[in-house]
């Protein structure tokens, strides 16, 4: 049986919240801001690759934050330094298919959303999910112009 050149072997390797805050004195008024990050570290002589998603929940009239999780979901990657190349500035870029790098994207969001919730509950803030969630749009809104310039991450 001939090998698929194309197919790229992954497996979830980790899940950990890394960072949970939570501030049940600041008193919200009757709206709040919120904001996410995503940071991709590759870690190709590893064969791993880490998405971690820090969330972040304000007041809105000054902007103290009032609940912060982070969680990283850590990839395992069949050969990943066949994948990798390093950048101008020595960093390491993976050049993944758009579509896996969307699934690995929607998983670790999924993932932190479902952690955030697990840490929330039994706060005055339970009821404040990270949202449901268009994984392609996003991803492409957060890593869109990196990757046209770069063709990876």
């Amino acid at each position: 049986m001939k090998e698929d050149p194309k197919r790229i072997e992954w497996a979830i390797n980790g899940i950990k919240e890394l960072e949970f805050f939570v501030d049940e004195e600041l008193e919200l008024g009757p709206s709040f801001d919120f904001n996410y990050t995503v940071e991709v570290i590759p870690d190709p002589p590893e064969n791993k690759l880490h998405l971690t998603i820090l969330a972040r929940y304000m007041k809105k009239e000054s902007s103290e934050i009032f609940m912060r999780g982070k969680v990283k979901t850590t990839y395992l990657i069949k050969d990943l330094s066949s994948l990798s190349k390093k950048l101008l500035d020595n960093k390491d870029a993976v050049d993944l298919p758009d579509q896996l790098w969307i699934a690995f994207f929607s998983i670790a969001f999924t993932h932190a959303r479902a952690i955030l919730a697990k840490s929330s509950a039994g706060t005055k803030y339970s009821h404040m999910l990270l949202p449901a969630i268009n994984p392609e749009k996003e991803f492409k809104k957060l890593f869109g112009k990196f990757i046209n310039e770069q063709s990876s991450i």
